[in-house]
C-alpha cells in the first residue's frame, strides 16, 4: 500500500479499536445488534491489518475479536458443553470466525487455524444454511485453499452445491452475488479452474448479461461495492485471467472514487494493489 492508503488504515484500524473499547467501558448491556456491528467492524479492521501488513495493529485487533466473540482460549476452544456455546454457536459467528481465518492466513499468524477449526465445528452443527453460514464456507474455501486440499474440495462441492439449491432463494440478491465473489477468491488462490469458471457463471445468472456494469448497479453501494469489485479483479489477475481483470479495472475505480464507506475504500485499494501472495 502506497503512504496514503496506509496512514488510512492505521487510522481505520486504531479508530475501531478505540470505539471497541469505549462501548466496553460505557455498557454492560449492549444489544445482540449493536455487539454484532462491532464484531462485523472489528473484523473488517482485522483484515485491512491484514492486508496492509501491519502486523503489531493485527495482533490486537485479533485478540479483541476473540474477546468479542468470547470463544476462549483458540487453542483450547469453547466447548459444546460450555454454557456460552449455544449463544455463540450461530452461523454468524460462523462467518466472523471464517474471515479472522482468512485473514489471520494472510498475515501468516498462528491464530489462523484455531479461527478455522471452530468456525467448522459450528457449521456441522447446520444442514441448512442461511447467508451467514455461505459466507463462512466460502471464508473456509479461503482458508483451505493451499494448506489442505482434501478439507479445500470438500468446503468448495458443499458451497457450489449449496448455491445451485439455494439460487435464486437468497433473501437479496447481493447475498448470492458476494457468496460467489468469496468463492471465485477461493478457487484462484486454489487455482481451481471448475470452481473460479463456476462462480463466474454464477455471477452472470444474477445480472443475465456479461456485462460488469449491470453487475455494478446489481450490487448497492452499503454492501461494500469497491471490495467486491476488488476481490473479482484480483481474483482474475491471481488466475492469470487478463480479460476479466481489465473488464473489472474501471468499475473498481469508479467504486473506490463513489465509495462513501472509509473501510469499502480502504478495501478496493488494497486489493487494487495488492501483488501476488
Amino acid at each position: 500500500a502506497d503512504q496514503m492508503t496506509e496512514q488510512e488504515c492505521t487510522d481505520f484500524i486504531t479508530n475501531t479499536l478505540t470505539q471497541t473499547t469505549k462501548t466496553d467501558d460505557s455498557s454492560n448491556q449492549n444489544t445482540s445488534n449493536s455487539s454484532s456491528s462491532r464484531i462485523g467492524q472489528t473484523s473488517i479492521a482485522l483484515i485491512i491489518a491484514a492486508l496492509s501488513n501491519q502486523k503489531e495493529l493485527f495482533q490486537k485487533t485479533r485478540d479483541e475479536m476473540i474477546k468479542l466473540l468470547d470463544c476462549g482460549d483458540l487453542s483450547k476452544p469453547i466447548s459444546a458443553e460450555d454454557p456460552r456455546w449455544k449463544v455463540f454457536s450461530t452461523q454468524h459467528s460462523a462467518w466472523m470466525l471464517g474471515r479472522c481465518a482468512f485473514a489471520a492466513k494472510f498475515a501468516h499468524d498462528e491464530s489462523a487455524a484455531g479461527f478455522a477449526h471452530l468456525a467448522d465445528r459450528i457449521l456441522m452443527h447446520y444442514q441448512n444454511l442461511d447467508e451467514h453460514g455461505f459466507w463462512a464456507t466460502a471464508y473456509l474455501c479461503l482458508f483451505y485453499a493451499n494448506v489442505d486440499q482434501d478439507q479445500y474440495g470438500k468446503h468448495m462441492n458443499d458451497l457450489i452445491e449449496a448455491m445451485q439449491q439455494q439460487h435464486p432463494h437468497f433473501k437479496n440478491e447481493w447475498d448470492g452475488i458476494w457468496t460467489a465473489i468469496l468463492s471465485l477468491y477461493a478457487a484462484s488462490t486454489a487455482n481451481d479452474t471448475e470452481a473460479y469458471f463456476h462462480a463466474l457463471q454464477f455471477l452472470k445468472s444474477w445480472t443475465h448479461t456479461e456485462s460488469k456494469q449491470a453487475l455494478y448497479h446489481h450490487l448497492p453501494e452499503d454492501q461494500f461495492r469497491a471490495w467486491a469489485f476488488g476481490v473479482m479483479y484480483w481474483s482474475a489477475k491471481n488466475f492469470s485471467d487478463p480479460e476479466t481483470a481489465s473488464s473489472l479495472e474501471p468499475h473498481l475505480q469508479q467504486a473506490i472514487t463513489n465509495s462513501k464507506i472509509p473501510a469499502d475504500k480502504i478495501l478496493g485499494t488494497l486489493m487494487l494493489k495488492l501483488e501476488k501472495h
